[in-house]
């Protein structure tokens, strides 16, 4: 089989960047935009709640990613969810959130915020600065893969993602509704590793005091030339968008039609996949992500129970194999 062949537009999953300085919307916007969307949506929420102030005006459910302590009520339950408690916004913790989020089977995940990731307890830079020596040539080439890994989950997740990142504040003078030099609130670049905010389908930068959008990256073409406030008719704009190529399952060698496998391999698929299920739960518990890349390597997403087609099963039953 010829690896060079025709480019055809597939159905995507959209990773959506909303950027501000403190104070631009991001949150509200974030939900409006999973409204639009449909489905069902995750937020987590690394704010100190403020996720949960519009609670009363849209549909969502809502998880608290923060410093737990032992006398926490909810610590049993952090620390069977979380690989790294005692590091709330290490990167793995946000990896878990996420496979938690496809494992549950959400349409959605709003991450608020991922600059935690970056900046705050057991994020990248204090384990850096954590770390002993003075070398960090040798400490980067420990964290940055934990923080790539980060940005893979992120990017390579069956769901859509709207993630938000604070701006680096700064004041700016501008002339007010008066005519008179005022200070400004601006973001310059994003609290995150540089050049984060080119890794998603569409980044937005909110101004801190309209909440009005530019879009700085744009894939969909869909935001070229608008500046305004994001509504839910630009969610649905955007699962437009995301669902207009076609269904495919990557890399199948063989196919077969539909009267094939609806009925004579129904009993077929449905042993192979329970093979998968097996497999996959016991080497997910120390390859993971070798786990999702071996299945979507095959299939167009992580989730193997929606397997419809015996052949692709076989593929990624033989792929888990060969771990």
């Amino acid at each position: 089989m010829s690896l060079i062949k025709k480019a055809i537009r597939e159905n995507v999953k959209v990773k959506v960047l909303l950027m501000s300085p403190s104070g631009g919307g991001k949150t509200y916007s974030a939900l409006r935009l999973a409204k639009g969307m449909g489905g069902k949506t995750l937020m987590i929420d690394t704010e100190a709640r403020r996720g949960l102030y519009y609670a009363n005006e849209f549909d969502y459910d809502y998880v608290e990613l923060k410093e737990v302590k032992r006398n926490d009520p909810d610590y049993d339950a952090y620390k069977k969810l979380l690989p790294r408690i005692d590091e709330p916004y290490a990167p793995e913790n946000y990896i878990a959130l996420i496979k938690y989020a496809v494992d549950n089977n959400y349409d959605n995940l709003i991450i608020d915020s991922t600059t935690h990731e970056w900046s705050s307890k057991g994020g990248i830079l204090d384990a850096k600065n954590k770390m002993p020596g003075t070398n960090d040539y040798t400490k980067w080439a420990k964290l940055t893969p934990r923080h790539d890994d980060f940005i893979y989950e992120v990017l390579h997740s069956p769901i859509n993602v709207i993630a938000t990142v604070r701006g680096k504040d700064a004041y700016v003078m501008e002339e007010n509704e008066k005519g008179k030099q005022a200070p400004k609130k601006v973001g310059l670049g994003a609290v995150q590793r540089d050049g984060m905010e080119y890794e998603y389908t569409v980044t937005f930068l909110l101004d801190q005091e309209t909440h009005v959008a530019t879009v700085m990256k744009d894939n969909t073409h869909l935001f070229e030339g608008r500046y305004n406030v994001l509504t839910e008719q630009d969610g649905e704009d955007l699962i437009k968008w995301a669902n207009s190529g076609e269904i495919t399952s990557k890399n199948i060698i063989n196919y077969t039609t539909e009267e094939e496998t609806e009925i004579d391999n129904k009993d077929d698929l449905q042993s192979i996949i329970s093979q998968i299920d097996t497999i996959a739960k016991s080497k997910a518990k120390t390859n993971r992500k070798g786990v999702a890349d071996a299945i979507t390597k095959h299939h167009d997403n992580a989730n193997y129970n929606s397997i419809t087609n015996v052949e692709v099963a076989k593929n990624v039953l033989s792929e888990l194999e060969s771990l």
